[in-house]
């Protein structure tokens, strides 16, 4: 493998756009690290919840300050490469087969994963090889393994939403990565909500008992532990993770096909229901988009939520686009 090829694998890791095959390989190199970092310098805890995403992006600094070293020098290719791979090894402190080819990876040493995605407006139900319950929302996509044999962990990856009823096993935790969080639970029963465009995670449980990491750096970690009806919150752009104690029924209701919608803006309740259905709504002024909504609607179907909506504000609609569009016009009440 050489720079431009490691290059490329880390650039599409943290991108979200690697093969399975690309990223097998980069978990391989993210669980060798776990294994052979010197002792002392990372605590278990650490290494258990340690984010891939962080320590590839260190890997791509190592690289980036290597090139800067090198940079207007006379040197070899193979030996700058050298150099870099150096870097690489005093990080994550492993042999250097597995950079140097990668079909030197053992297949029965690879994990075989598999992907559940879903479209906006559908779900799905998953049971994973440990007979762990997920109900995966729409928009977001579970990455787990085929099984959980001959690992100490249960790890899963999660874009998007889902909830969890966690199958019990005290000597194998089960863990849930999102881009920024890490979830661990031996099991309980609770719900992520960790979409990629939005500023918030949520963890909200609703049984058992939940433990909460976000990585600062590899050395640092915050953490919270969450009970019964408390919820994890982490703001992406402040980057902060707090507790807080919730109503746990308007965070899980999705799964049983209730929406709720508690004084959001019309242009907020579009957005939550355009998911819902997979659908656009357009409003004929702004004024429509700044009226305040609170409702519940229990597996209703489009037409009987837009008639609600239509017939409580004031307003009008009409579809377009056999049924993909939905207009609302007209003065609303609020």
């Amino acid at each position: 493998m050489d720079e431009n090829r490691l290059k490329e694998l880390l650039d599409n890791y943290l991108s979200g756009k690697g093969s399975p095959e690309e990223r097998r390989l980069l978990d391989s190199l993210f669980e060798s690290y776990k294994g052979y970092a010197p002792k002392g310098e990372i605590s278990p805890l650490e290494m258990e919840t340690m984010d891939r995403e962080l320590l590839f992006k260190e890997i791509k600094e190592r690289i980036h300050k290597v090139e800067n070293a090198t940079h207007g020098k006379t040197i070899r290719p193979y030996l700058r490469w050298w150099a870099v791979a150096a870097s690489i090894l005093l990080l994550v402190g492993m042999g250097w087969g597995l950079l140097s080819n990668e079909k030197d990876l053992n297949p029965l040493d690879t994990v075989v994963m598999q992907s559940k995605s879903t479209d906006w407006g559908q779900k799905s139900n998953i049971v994973l090889a440990d007979g762990t319950k997920v109900r995966l929302n729409s928009g977001s996509t579970l990455d787990f393994p085929q099984d959980f044999k001959g690992k100490t962990e249960r790890k899963v990856r999660l874009q998007g939403e889902a909830f969890f009823e966690v199958t019990p096993n005290p000597d194998k935790p089960f863990l849930i990565e999102t881009d920024q969080l890490t979830t661990k639970v031996l099991g309980t029963s609770f719900n992520i909500r960790a979409y990629a465009e939005e500023d918030q995670a949520l963890v909200t449980v609703a049984t058992g008992k939940v433990q909460v990491f976000k990585e600062k750096s590899i050395k640092e970690t915050a953490r919270v532990d969450l009970t019964p009806n408390e919820q994890a919150l982490f703001r992406k752009t402040q980057d902060t993770l707090e507790k807080k104690t919730v109503a746990i029924g308007p965070h899980i209701d999705w799964k049983n096909g209730i929406i709720h919608i508690t004084d959001h803006t019309l242009g907020e309740a579009a957005m939550i229901l355009e998911n819902w259905y997979g659908i656009e709504i357009h409003f004929s002024n702004e004024e429509i988009a700044g009226c305040h909504l609170t409702a519940a609607y229990d597996n209703q179907s489009l037409a009987v939520v837009m008639e609600s909506i239509a017939r409580v504000k004031g307003l009008e609609y009409h579809m377009e686009d056999g049924g993909k569009r939905v207009v609302f016009s007209g003065k609303c009440k609020d």
